[in-house]
Protein backbone atom coordinates (compact mmCIF):
# COMPACT_ATOMS: atom_id res chain seq x y z
CA UNK A 1 0.00 0.00 0.00
CA UNK A 2 3.38 2.03 1.10
CA UNK A 3 4.20 1.82 -2.57
CA UNK A 4 1.10 2.29 -4.24
CA UNK A 5 1.19 6.02 -2.33
CA UNK A 6 4.01 6.94 -4.26
CA UNK A 7 3.46 5.58 -7.65
CA UNK A 8 0.00 7.68 -7.16
CA UNK A 9 2.04 10.91 -6.14
CA UNK A 10 4.54 10.37 -8.63
CA UNK A 11 1.79 9.98 -11.74
CA UNK A 12 -0.05 13.06 -10.61
CA UNK A 13 3.46 14.92 -10.50
CA UNK A 14 3.91 13.88 -14.06
CA UNK A 15 0.24 14.57 -15.34
CA UNK A 16 1.01 18.18 -13.97
CA UNK A 17 5.05 18.87 -16.04
CA UNK A 18 2.62 19.79 -18.91
CA UNK A 19 0.37 22.15 -16.70
CA UNK A 20 3.63 23.82 -14.78
CA UNK A 21 5.50 24.72 -18.50
CA UNK A 22 2.58 26.35 -19.61
CA UNK A 23 1.90 28.29 -16.46
CA UNK A 24 5.40 29.49 -16.09
CA UNK A 25 5.67 30.70 -20.24
CA UNK A 26 8.22 27.61 -20.85
CA UNK A 27 5.70 25.92 -22.85
CA UNK A 28 3.25 26.68 -25.53
CA UNK A 29 4.08 28.87 -28.89
CA UNK A 30 2.85 32.34 -27.59
CA UNK A 31 3.53 34.93 -25.34
CA UNK A 32 7.40 36.04 -23.66
CA UNK A 33 9.00 32.80 -21.56
CA UNK A 34 10.00 33.59 -18.30
CA UNK A 35 12.82 31.68 -16.81
CA UNK A 36 12.21 32.14 -13.12
CA UNK A 37 14.68 31.00 -10.61
CA UNK A 38 12.90 27.88 -9.59
CA UNK A 39 13.83 24.74 -12.05
CA UNK A 40 16.24 27.50 -14.21
CA UNK A 41 18.05 24.78 -15.35
CA UNK A 42 15.36 22.60 -16.55
CA UNK A 43 14.11 25.75 -18.28
CA UNK A 44 17.04 26.67 -20.32
CA UNK A 45 17.65 22.71 -21.14
CA UNK A 46 14.01 22.37 -22.61
CA UNK A 47 14.85 25.19 -24.78
CA UNK A 48 17.83 23.99 -25.87
CA UNK A 49 16.26 21.15 -26.87
CA UNK A 50 13.44 22.05 -28.79
CA UNK A 51 15.12 25.45 -29.86
CA UNK A 52 12.80 24.86 -33.10
CA UNK A 53 9.50 25.62 -30.37
CA UNK A 54 11.57 29.01 -28.86
CA UNK A 55 12.95 30.42 -31.79
CA UNK A 56 11.46 34.18 -32.10
CA UNK A 57 10.04 33.95 -28.95
CA UNK A 58 11.06 36.99 -26.51
CA UNK A 59 12.98 35.48 -23.11
CA UNK A 60 13.30 37.37 -19.77
CA UNK A 61 15.80 35.44 -17.40
CA UNK A 62 18.47 37.05 -14.58
CA UNK A 63 21.81 35.77 -14.83
CA UNK A 64 25.51 37.07 -14.12
CA UNK A 65 26.80 38.81 -17.42
CA UNK A 66 30.13 37.56 -18.74
CA UNK A 67 32.73 38.20 -21.80
CA UNK A 68 34.76 35.36 -22.98
CA UNK A 69 36.61 36.31 -26.05
CA UNK A 70 34.87 38.54 -27.66
CA UNK A 71 31.27 36.34 -26.68
CA UNK A 72 29.37 37.78 -24.05
CA UNK A 73 26.83 35.63 -22.01
CA UNK A 74 24.12 35.49 -19.15
CA UNK A 75 24.56 32.30 -16.95
CA UNK A 76 24.09 30.59 -14.06
CA UNK A 77 26.58 28.33 -12.10
CA UNK A 78 25.59 24.53 -11.69
CA UNK A 79 26.93 21.31 -10.47
CA UNK A 80 24.65 19.34 -12.85
CA UNK A 81 26.05 17.44 -15.60
CA UNK A 82 23.73 19.31 -18.07
CA UNK A 83 25.10 22.57 -18.25
CA UNK A 84 27.61 24.09 -20.77
CA UNK A 85 30.60 21.82 -20.81
CA UNK A 86 32.43 23.34 -23.69
CA UNK A 87 32.32 26.70 -21.86
CA UNK A 88 35.62 25.74 -20.54
CA UNK A 89 36.61 29.74 -19.54
CA UNK A 90 34.08 29.17 -16.09
CA UNK A 91 35.38 28.32 -13.04
CA UNK A 92 32.62 25.32 -12.52
CA UNK A 93 30.00 24.18 -15.29
CA UNK A 94 27.84 26.83 -16.21
CA UNK A 95 24.08 27.36 -18.00
CA UNK A 96 22.49 30.02 -19.70
CA UNK A 97 22.84 31.16 -22.85
CA UNK A 98 25.34 33.55 -24.98
CA UNK A 99 23.84 36.92 -25.83
CA UNK A 100 24.37 39.54 -28.22
CA UNK A 101 23.65 43.20 -27.65
CA UNK A 102 21.87 45.59 -29.72
CA UNK A 103 23.37 48.81 -31.07
CA UNK A 104 22.33 51.02 -27.72
CA UNK A 105 23.30 48.38 -25.31
CA UNK A 106 26.70 48.38 -23.26
CA UNK A 107 27.92 45.40 -21.98
CA UNK A 108 28.11 45.46 -18.11
CA UNK A 109 31.51 44.01 -15.92
CA UNK A 110 31.81 40.67 -15.75
CA UNK A 111 29.54 38.82 -12.76
CA UNK A 112 27.12 41.82 -12.72
CA UNK A 113 23.75 40.43 -11.89
CA UNK A 114 21.15 41.63 -14.55
CA UNK A 115 17.95 40.78 -16.07
CA UNK A 116 18.00 40.35 -19.82
CA UNK A 117 15.06 40.62 -22.15
CA UNK A 118 15.45 39.45 -25.54
CA UNK A 119 14.54 37.38 -28.35
CA UNK A 120 15.67 33.33 -29.08
CA UNK A 121 17.67 32.92 -32.34
CA UNK A 122 19.94 30.34 -33.70
CA UNK A 123 23.52 31.13 -33.94
CA UNK A 124 24.03 31.49 -37.91
CA UNK A 125 27.09 28.92 -37.97
CA UNK A 126 26.92 24.96 -37.70
CA UNK A 127 26.78 25.27 -34.08
CA UNK A 128 22.74 24.88 -34.09
CA UNK A 129 22.38 26.74 -30.64
CA UNK A 130 20.58 29.48 -29.32
CA UNK A 131 21.26 32.98 -28.70
CA UNK A 132 19.22 35.84 -27.16
CA UNK A 133 19.32 38.96 -29.22
CA UNK A 134 18.93 41.08 -26.30
CA UNK A 135 16.31 44.00 -26.03
CA UNK A 136 16.92 45.01 -22.52
CA UNK A 137 20.07 44.45 -19.98
CA UNK A 138 19.44 45.52 -16.32
CA UNK A 139 21.67 45.67 -13.58
CA UNK A 140 20.21 44.63 -10.42
CA UNK A 141 21.46 44.74 -6.96
CA UNK A 142 19.58 42.01 -5.44
CA UNK A 143 21.02 39.06 -6.76
CA UNK A 144 19.43 35.85 -7.49
CA UNK A 145 20.35 32.22 -7.11
CA UNK A 146 23.45 31.79 -8.73
CA UNK A 147 24.07 28.34 -8.43
CA UNK A 148 21.10 26.05 -9.66
CA UNK A 149 20.45 22.32 -9.10
CA UNK A 150 16.81 22.05 -10.79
Amino acid sequence: MKHMKKIIVLLIALALVPAFFLMTGCGGSQGEVLIQERFFLMHVNNIRANLDRYEGRTVRYEGMFFSVGGQHYVLRYTEDCCGEEHMTDFEMPVVGFAVHLGDNIAPVEDNTWVEVVGVIQRFADARNEPVVVVTSLETRSERGQELVRQ
